[in-house]
């Protein structure tokens, strides 16, 4: 925490306030922010938790070994998956790691959601 840079929008600093940043698994420390990315959108996705999500996207999902790796199996619509409460961003998109050491992608680069948690 700190009170560098601008906070409400005047030229010099209107208070305190928190700086966030993310580094993904094999971030480049030469992106120019030492390996930070911005991290807005994963903001509008939810977060992984574990427990259980059911397939929603009526052509399934793909299942792979890693986060948009090789494609493993398929997954019907209406599939539960218990979730291990591990994501991550591969491609573009976010990944959550389900029992049995498989992936799949919350929503897909349409934006078609392929899961959802369920109670």
């Amino acid at each position: 925490m700190g009170n560098i840079g601008n906070v409400i929008g005047g030229p010099y600093s209107d208070g305190t306030h928190l700086h966030y940043g993310y580094r993904p698994p094999g971030f480049d420390v030469n992106n120019g922010y030492g390996g930070f990315i911005d991290p807005m959108p994963y903001f509008g996705q939810e977060m992984s938790q574990s427990g259980w999500a059911e397939i929603v996207c009526a052509d399934g999902a793909n299942v792979r070994f890693e986060p948009a790796g090789r494609f493993v199996t398929w997954f019907l619509q209406g599939v539960r998956v218990r979730k291990t409460g591990e994501c991550r961003p591969a491609n573009g998109l976010l990944w959550e790691r389900i029992d049995g050491r498989y992936w799949i992608v919350r929503a897909d680069s349409d934006g078609t959601v392929m899961m959802k948690d369920v109670k």
